[in-house]
């Protein structure tokens, strides 16, 4: 049995405990996510995200929300401030790939913001950043994620 064999089995049994359970089934309905990004997830942020007051500050927290360069009047946006975890940014991103083929909504604002922005790259970080905001919704209130709706 390899070391990577012996890391799923035991994340495979965390999966299964009590503590995590609810909230593991609710972000793999999540389209895009696995089951081990499901759990990584999981681990990472808890099972309990009341801490994050909105979606917005669970974005920032993962680092996927814009910074800003402003001089009086002149207000302008950056690249993402990166704060936060870079595995869990790089994994919302690769996931999102996934999400954008199989839910319409996404797939919507995913083609929006690569219109309007020229890049495919700024749009995907995009999806990444209502991800993860859909995320937190469906754990706080308790609920699997429900493709293409609108919020």
């Amino acid at each position: 049995m390899t070391h990577r064999d012996i890391l799923h089995k035991a994340l495979r049994s965390l999966c299964a405990k009590e503590r995590y359970r609810k909230t593991f089934i609710i972000t793999q309905s999540i389209p895009g996510i696995g089951w081990l990004s499901a759990i990584r997830l999981v681990l990472e942020l808890g099972e309990d995200l009341s801490r994050f007051t909105s979606g917005k500050k669970m974005a920032s927290f993962v680092g996927l929300t814009c910074s800003e360069c402003s001089t009086g009047e002149t207000e302008r946006k950056a690249r993402i401030t990166g704060m936060g975890s870079g595995f869990i940014r790089a994994m919302l991103v690769e996931n999102s790939w996934i999400a954008v083929r199989k839910d319409p909504v996404l797939f919507a604002k995913f083609t929006r913001v690569w219109k309007s922005s020229g890049s495919k790259k700024k749009a995907i970080v995009a999806v990444a950043r209502t991800l993860i905001v859909r995320f937190r919704a469906c754990v706080i209130m308790d609920t699997p994620y429900a493709a293409g709706i609108i919020n």
